[in-house]
């Protein structure tokens, strides 16, 4: 899904990182009965269970560690996971996201966050060592 597009009411959920930043918006334009879906989160406290119960929203946060540091039964289905998306990914049906892999040096450093810092990077930076 590309944030900067999405079209109004959202009838899927965004699944977003640092989702306590945009709580507020994502709960004015999400349609009641919808969805919300997160990757990370800073503050909880910026959380409003009011919001999300007035228009009875489902919250939803996603940590790909979850099965692993629970030891839940369905552990095998981690690695499905991983073994469908390198045979996508080895199949090039996805592609990464990498634009710049280069090796793990000061100036390489100072360079990418630079880059970062510009607020104009687009894709993954890799500093290999």
């Amino acid at each position: 899904m590309r944030l900067l597009c999405i079209t109004l009411p959202l009838l899927l959920p965004p699944l977003l990182q640092d989702l306590d930043c945009h709580f507020d918006a994502l709960t004015d334009v999400v349609k009641p009965l919808g969805r919300i879906a997160g990757i990370t989160l800073k503050d909880a406290s910026k959380i409003s269970v009011f919001k999300l119960f007035a228009k009875r929203l489902t919250l939803s946060m996603e940590l790909m560690f979850t099965r692993a540091l629970f030891n839940t039964p369905d552990l095998v289905e981690q690695h499905n996971i991983l073994t469908k998306a390198a045979d996508l990914l080895e199949a090039g049906t996805v592609k990464s996201t990498v634009t710049s892999d280069v090796p793990l040096t000061v100036e390489n450093l100072r360079k990418a966050h630079e880059a970062q810092a510009s607020g104009t990077m687009i894709g993954k930076q890799v500093l290999s060592w």
